[in-house]
């Protein structure tokens, strides 16, 4: 049975549970009694016994992992925090990096050549560096928004196991794949 908590009801992530949903994290949490029950996070330290369920194999499995999607969530925010913190710092390293070879470059002229190769690598480094970064931070924007784990193109749910290897994915496999092979299709050449 579910039912509204109030305000000093926390989830283990330090949100509020209001409307049995955390506010931060946005886990799910349901109660057995509602009187002076203990609120616990569906899946939450829960087996998932998959053989008490009936129904197709795939679709068991599917209702399980789909009720862990605001665990998962919760961890997949943990991670990308820290990936981001990470490539934030590895940018401020290139770019000193690349304020360094130019300041050599322009103090030594014996060297520029191998100073501006250099130079050229840091820069593409940074620029995939800011690339990632930008990647990364999407992924937490829409957590804030609440679209996590939501096609940005087609709206559909995206499959949680994809979303495990990499939760900075904003599009589902089937829009995935029609965007890989509409930028592998050549330019249809003009007549003239």
């Amino acid at each position: 049975m579910s039912t509204s908590f109030t305000t000093h009801n926390r989830c283990s992530c330090g949100g509020h549970i209001r409307d049995s949903i955390c506010d931060q994290c946005g886990a799910e949490f349901s109660v057995e009694d509602t009187e002076g029950a203990e609120a616990a996070a569906i899946g939450d330290g829960q087996p998932i016994n998959i053989m008490a369920d009936s129904g197709p194999l795939e679709t068991v499995i599917a209702e399980k992992l789909e009720a862990l999607r605001p665990k998962i969530a919760v961890e997949a925010k943990r991670i990308l925090e820290t990936e981001a913190a990470l490539l934030q710092r590895s940018c401020e390293i290139l770019r000193a990096g690349a304020a360094e070879t130019r300041d050599a470059a322009a103090a030594d002229n014996g060297e520029v050549a191998a100073l501006q190769a250099t130079a050229e690598r840091i820069g593409l480094n940074l620029a995939l560096c800011q690339q990632q970064l930008q990647v990364v931070s999407g992924a937490l924007y829409r957590m804030i928004d609440r679209v996590w784990g939501v096609c940005t193109r087609c709206g559909r749910k995206i499959d949680l196991l994809r979303l495990i290897a990499d939760p900075a994915l904003e599009l589902c496999l089937d829009c995935a794949q029609k965007k890989e092979r509409t930028a592998r299709k050549p330019a249809k050449k003009r007549r003239r």
